[in-house]
């Protein structure tokens, strides 16, 4: 009896060099995806995280800082605990409302208490300075 070539063989040559095929490629997809989240997490640390000097944000040109009365959904979920969820409800919030007049007004949306509003606070341009 001859051996079918297109039929796969149990335990032979061709499986385990096709599983060792897939096998390095899925390492390489691994590690490629570590070096990304490792390089964005680089970039993301440099740019959006508070210091643990105190200094503040605003005290920094290079920090950006969020006008709430006019920043987009993608914008505002930059925010630390800020995801599109509470985004959604600032831009709603502020077209039913009108424009925050000061920081705190923040509150007004639902599911923004003092403690978030303190903890984005940094990140908020001020509102009452008209800059």
């Amino acid at each position: 009896m001859s051996a079918d070539r297109g039929a796969p063989s149990i335990g032979g040559c061709h499986d385990s060099s096709r599983f060792a095929r897939r096998g390095r490629a899925v390492l390489l997809l691994a590690i490629s995806l570590l070096g990304v989240l490792a390089w964005r997490g680089a970039i993301w640390s440099e740019r959006t995280l508070p210091r643990r000097d105190g200094v503040e944000a605003h005290e920094h040109p290079d920090r950006w800082l969020v006008d709430v009365n006019l920043a987009s959904a993608a914008e505002l979920t930059l925010l630390p605990g800020v995801g599109p969820t509470l985004a959604r409800r600032i831009i709603e919030s502020r077209e039913r409302e009108g424009p925050l007049a000061s920081v705190e007004e923040i509150e007004r949306v639902s599911g923004i208490g003092p403690r978030l509003r303190e903890r984005i606070r940094p990140w908020l341009r001020d509102l009452t300075s008209g800059s």
